[in-house]
């Protein structure tokens, strides 16, 4: 189950309530939130939810 909030640096949370939907393309399952056009993929949807909160966690981390 992917998270619905994002920790920050000095450890504080915040809810982010996002669509995240999974594709089957191909051999892989990408994993596509289009309210940030933010996607990232892997080969079952277990690697596509978790390589997308990395990828959610660098986008917070880029804007903060």
């Amino acid at each position: 189950m992917m998270e619905n909030y994002i920790e920050t640096d000095n450890n504080s949370t915040f809810e982010v309530p996002l669509e995240v939907q999974l594709i089957k393309d191909g051999n892989y399952i990408v994993s596509y939130c289009p309210a940030l056009e933010l996607s990232s993929y892997g080969d079952n949807e277990d690697d596509a939810k978790e390589g997308f909160e990395e990828a959610l966690g660098i986008f917070f981390r880029r804007i903060a």
